[in-house]
């Protein structure tokens, strides 16, 4: 019953963090006033992907072994090769990178979104 417990506050940690990850976009748009405090959240964008990789992976050892467990092994590769392909954003044209990097975020969000089906469904 804790280990459930635990691992439900991690998954929501979890969508908050992704939701913070999806932010970044937001530092370079011009921001009301009112809104500053958006700039200095996402600062931290690859702390939070980090936090995202090693909090999703404990989750993954604490869930039950179920069928979802094969869509979140997916989706955890493709975060971390999401994470991955972030360093090598100097060695590559900074248009080829950010092609790779918004295709694979669109692939995590699709995956994250059948893998918490797959696990409320079933």
């Amino acid at each position: 019953m804790a280990i459930k417990i635990i691992n439900h506050s991690i998954v929501f940690i979890l969508i908050l963090l992704f939701l913070l990850c999806t932010l970044e976009p937001i530092k370079r748009l011009q921001i009301h006033p009112k809104f500053k405090f958006l700039k200095s959240i996402t600062k931290y964008h690859a702390v939070y992907a980090w936090l995202l990789l090693i909090l999703s992976l404990i989750h993954g050892f604490l869930a039950e072994n179920t069928s979802a467990s094969i869509s979140g092994k997916i989706v955890w590769m493709i975060l971390l090769l999401l994470i991955v392909f972030a360093y090598f954003k100097k060695k590559m044209p900074f248009s080829v990178w950010k092609t790779i990097h918004i295709s694979l975020f669109v692939m995590l969000t699709i995956g994250i979104i059948v893998h918490m089906t797959h696990a409320i469904v079933l």
